[in-house]
């Protein structure tokens, strides 16, 4: 098995920590900038481009987001298939496991 660089590391566990923290909400929606409050929570501090570009991949290549943009606030909803990848049902490549817990 190939070993991960670090860069894929951070960037498939900030995509889990995306997945988890929508899921914890009631609505399953949060904007960019709370969801860029709550990754600092795991550790990771990014600006709004690169979440922008993950909730993208998220959207596009995992089907495990959809985004809604109003006027310059992207909006992230959690889709059945997301909600089922950060529960640890279903696995996606390029997202990491939950961790025990979560």
């Amino acid at each position: 098995m190939p070993d991960k660089s670090y860069d894929a590391f951070v960037r498939e566990d900030i995509r889990r920590a995306i997945l988890f923290e929508l899921g914890r909400e009631p609505s399953y929606t949060l904007n960019e900038r709370l969801l860029a409050k709550r990754l600092e929570l795991h550790g990771y501090t990014k600006g709004r481009d690169y979440i922008r570009t993950q909730l993208h991949w998220l959207q596009d290549s995992a089907e495990a987001i959809r985004i809604q943009e109003l006027g310059e606030t992207v909006l992230a909803v959690l889709t059945q298939r997301g909600l089922e990848v950060s529960k640890g049902f279903v696995e996606v490549p390029g997202i990491a496991r939950p961790l025990p817990g979560e």
